[in-house]
């Protein structure tokens, strides 16, 4: 954006000195110079109008692209956190089971030494 931002300043910076120098070496009638003036100024607004339009439309663009990443930064992040909580939860029931497992062998153990 930067970029258009000069071409944009040079731009007008280029129309203004423009119209000074014509000014000044070509001198006309004040209804010449005031209709050369009206010109210039209904030029500088078109073109401040027209920048206005497609800095206003990449503005658009570029929030629809922030949302698309956010979305799949969100659904990647979801995916990621329902993996985790899916071992998680295999570790737990794998834990649970084995200890499970212990008791029962501690008990059989313990029945054993009883008889």
């Amino acid at each position: 954006m930067s970029k258009d931002g000069g071409v944009f300043k040079a731009f007008l910076t280029g129309t203004a000195i423009g119209a000074a120098l014509g000014l000044l070496f070509a001198p006309e009638s004040g209804e010449k110079t005031r209709e050369r003036i009206m010109e210039l100024g209904e030029m500088t607004r078109d073109t401040v109008d027209n920048k206005g339009r497609d800095l206003k439309e990449r503005i658009y663009g570029l929030r629809g692209e922030i949302n698309e990443l956010t979305n799949r930064a969100v659904e990647s992040g979801q995916k990621r956190v329902h993996e985790e909580l899916e071992a998680l939860k295999t570790a737990f029931e794998e834990g649970s089971r084995k200890l499970q497992e212990e008791r029962e062998r501690r008990l059989s153990g313990e029945s054993s030494e009883d008889e």
